[in-house]
């Protein structure tokens, strides 16, 4: 009888890992999402780097996404879109004696209103030496050329800020459209902001809710609050939002 055989990472093949491949023993580390935005299932390298996927997934703007698309050729200036077309690259520089030199963005994000933008993502504290400074500069300079903008997103690195706990949960409750608010439920809304509701609390227990519904109500436009600002509890100043969902637009305030 023949010895079973196990992958080391069962199912990883399936997912969208971009143009830079994780290694499946050894390496960069995966992390694994999902994001119905960049059609299901992706891994990313770090922890910022998923909550920024679940950021792009919130955003009503952000009409799709990729992890890792393409890989930019700093030396000469063209966009690289398959592992072959690196590796053909990467022999025709040797051959020449050149030295390499490539950036491969994390995030290339399609907005709805038909731009494009290459995003970087650093977590605060961890910007790279003044090389790495000096590759990003280049990579502008290229991805512009070729139309395509880029932007740096730093995430805050405090274990405690607001957006590390909050996205997350904004995140698997847009996942719940079985628990999207009905039209009762925005009229109730109303009434309770006009009798002087005010937080979270006020709202949740009104509608006869738990809590745990916050994140509902946030992510299907119900409510807002500013998440860069507060974590989802019960004393949380909230607003009606009229089923608008721009309070979910959070990169901006993030890029550097």
């Amino acid at each position: 009888m023949a010895s079973p055989r196990f992958n080391t990472r069962p199912g990883l093949k399936r997912l969208d890992r971009g143009i830079r491949k994780t290694a499946p023993t050894y390496g960069r580390p995966v992390f694994l999402t999902h994001a119905a935005k960049s059609q299901g299932g992706l891994a990313v390298e770090s922890p910022s780097e998923r909550l920024v996927s679940q950021m792009l997934g919130l955003d009503p703007s952000v009409r799709s996404f990729e992890p890792q698309p393409l890989t930019v050729d700093l030396l000469h200036g063209t966009l690289l879109h398959t592992v072959e077309e690196k590796a053909r690259a990467r022999k025709r520089d040797s051959v020449r004696g050149e030295r390499s030199s490539f950036y491969t963005p994390d995030f290339m994000v399609r907005w709805s209103l038909g731009a494009t933008t290459a995003v970087e993502v650093k977590t605060q504290g961890w910007d790279g030496d003044e090389p790495y400074q000096d590759k990003l500069v280049r990579a502008r300079e290229v991805l512009s050329y070729h139309s395509i903008d880029f932007a740096r997103l730093v995430i805050p690195s405090w274990w405690r800020h607001p957006l590390l706990t909050s996205v997350p949960l904004l995140h698997q409750a847009a996942n719940r459209r079985d628990l999207r608010p009905d039209m009762l439920v925005m009229e109730q809304a109303a009434l309770l902001a006009h009798s002087g509701a005010c937080t979270l609390g006020d709202f949740c227990s009104g509608l006869g809710f738990e809590m745990r519904m916050a994140p509902v109500l946030i992510v299907f436009g119900a409510l807002k609050v500013d998440l860069m600002a507060h974590h989802l509890r019960s004393d949380t100043p909230a607003e009606l939002a009229y089923g608008d969902l721009d309070h979910l637009s959070i990169a901006d305030a993030l890029t550097q």
